[in-house]
């Protein structure tokens, strides 16, 4: 269903958006790569821009980057869910601190820029690469890019709808909502409800966890849906819709802002140490060895699967090198049918890490990477992402590339996997919480208590 939708019927313009996201992007641009934009990046930045404006998508992007730029002139950190991050556009609105260019240095202060073409054959990403002084300036430069497709987000025509959903630390969300309503109007916002058939035929009512709508002027929301009072509890204190969410799916355009103890953390850790979490580097031993010791199991939130800590497993079994590997694994551990009976055994029968198809980004690249038609590419991606599963035209069109029937038969088995802009997104609030964790570890352990407790 998500894949033949193109906008949504009752959608918030903002006045010049397209002239305004574009301006802004190219500034970005500009500040961080130079006056003459490198023309790979130019690019990238063009084919993305074309499709917001085209698709009437641009107000939506602004909307994201000022719930972004609230929440971070505040002093907290944020993240995106979903495939919002796969967007450059996004990242030079500073809705997401993942860069989806391919791998790169660029130099601060000449601005000089290498594609790291080297490491991208061995499916490193710029959060990988060395430290290494401009050729043509001396200073330090600095590493970028998580190579990621256009398409993964925007789809094979570039038109479909981009999900704004941000994470935000719990103790500022009801003051962004409180930001919106202001910006927008009280009347303008509803909070999107949720209507379940349960198991004894009797209807369950409730409300999106974080999803709320912003109505354009002049449109009455009761037209569309009847609403319910907001709860007393409810931070929010809007009114919910009394049609389920996925039925509201053509009218409006949802926007969810959830959230993340992790980010919490990281907020507090920052006051109580006077480190920034913005400053961690990602290609820091010690803080690969924390992963290396104890998978993931010194987060809050539990990523066992029935019981079992697979995240100490992967890590056993895969034993990652880089932030790079660590991403494959914050992927797996979110897919479904890609590791246990399939991606595990692949490994033990000499496989790499990266030559398994960990997120749906993988599918579309490794395929394109010996040989697949593009478009074929990103059809195979497309069936993982609605988990259908690959048709056996799709098999044929694989083996005529030649892809290795294990790889195929793998792919088989796989019913969902993660994009790689969400496990990015995760694996650098991970990161940094292991960066503390290494460095701090006393205000570690005194800060994941309370974070635990909160959760129970």
């Amino acid at each position: 269903m998500t894949n033949k939708k193109t906008r949504s019927k009752y959608t918030i313009c903002l006045p010049k958006a397209e002239e305004e996201i574009r301006n802004r992007c190219f500034a970005a641009a500009r500040e961080k790569y130079g006056v003459q934009i490198p023309e790979p990046i130019k690019e990238r930045l063009d084919i993305e821009l074309q499709a917001i404006c085209k698709n009437g998508y641009a107000s939506k992007y602004l909307i994201g980057s000022m719930m972004a730029k609230y929440v971070k002139d505040r002093g907290y950190p944020t993240c995106t869910r979903g495939t919002i991050a796969s967007s450059f556009v996004a990242h030079l609105c500073g809705i997401t601190e993942v860069n989806p260019l391919p791998p790169h240095r660029y130099c601060p202060k000449c601005h000089h820029l290498e594609l790291a073409v080297e490491e991208r054959k061995k499916a490193l990403m710029g959060y990988d690469l060395d430290e290494k002084e401009c050729p043509s300036c001396g200073t330090e430069m600095t590493s970028s890019g998580c190579d990621i497709e256009p398409e993964v987000l925007m789809g094979a025509d570039f038109s479909r709808e981009p999900f704004i959903v941000l994470n935000v630390p719990k103790t500022v969300r009801s003051e962004l909502i409180a930001h919106l309503k202001d910006t927008f109007g009280e009347d303008c916002l509803v909070r999107a409800g949720v209507r379940r058939i349960g198991k004894d035929g009797k209807v369950k009512i409730g409300k999106h966890p974080g999803a709320f709508y912003i109505l354009p002027k002049g449109v009455n929301i009761e037209d569309i849906t009847a609403l319910r009072d907001c709860e007393s509890d409810d931070e929010f204190q809007l009114k919910i819709t009394e049609r389920d969410y996925n039925d509201l799916y053509n009218d409006l355009e949802k926007y969810d802002v959830l959230t993340l103890s992790e980010l919490d953390m990281l907020y507090t850790l920052e006051q109580i140490t006077g480190h920034s979490c913005s400053s961690i580097m990602t290609n820091d031993d010690s803080v690969l060895d924390v992963f290396r010791t104890e998978g993931f199991s010194f987060l809050p939130r539990s990523l066992n699967r029935n019981g079992i800590d697979l995240g100490r497993m992967m890590v056993s079994e895969t034993r990652p090198n880089n932030f790079s590997d660590l991403v494959c694994i914050s992927a797996l551990l979110h897919s479904s049918g890609g590791w246990v009976n399939n991606g595990w055994h692949l490994i033990r029968d000499g496989a790499s890490l990266k030559e398994l198809f960990t997120s749906r980004d993988d599918v579309m690249q490794h395929l394109m990477w010996v040989g697949v038609e593009r478009r074929t590419a990103i059809r195979i991606m497309d069936r993982i992402l609605m988990a259908k599963g690959i048709t056996e035209e799709m098999k044929e069109d694989m083996r005529a590339a030649g892809v290795p029937e294990v790889y195929i038969e793998s792919l088989d088995k796989t019913q969902y996997l993660f994009p790689k802009s969400h496990a990015m997104e995760y694996m650098l609030v991970y990161w940094k919480l292991a960066w503390y964790k290494s460095h701090f570890p006393e205000d570690y352990t005194k800060v994941m208590k309370d974070a635990v407790a909160d959760l129970s």
